[in-house]
């Protein structure tokens, strides 16, 4: 499963690429635009995982938003996921699926 996650993180990895070619010459932030998408694929990827633990879309919003987690220095999901640590939240989620971490 986890193998799942990291290809999913590569595929981010190619349509970064790959939006840098779209992007229209002259435009003064493309770097933006590129974060922005990655943090959207990345929340979305996140959220799906979590929805396999909890199935209410309510309380994972809550959980993604609001929630700290102590092992991220009280950050957020959602937090660590603009700083890009994605990998690490992606890492907890599967150690709770799989029954090595609580919730």
């Amino acid at each position: 499963m986890r193998s799942i996650f990291r290809n999913l993180l590569r595929s981010r990895s190619t349509m970064r690429a790959s939006a840098d070619r779209r992007v229209p010459r002259g435009y003064t932030g493309p770097e933006m635009l590129i974060a922005a998408a990655r943090i959207e694929w990345d929340s979305s990827v996140v959220l799906s995982v979590a929805r396999t633990i909890d199935s209410d879309a309510d309380r994972v919003m809550q959980w993604f938003t609001n929630e700290p987690i102590v092992e991220f220095d009280e950050k957020t999901a959602s937090q660590l996921i603009r700083e890009g640590a994605t990998a690490g939240v992606l890492d907890m989620l599967v150690a709770i699926r799989s029954g090595r971490r609580d919730l």
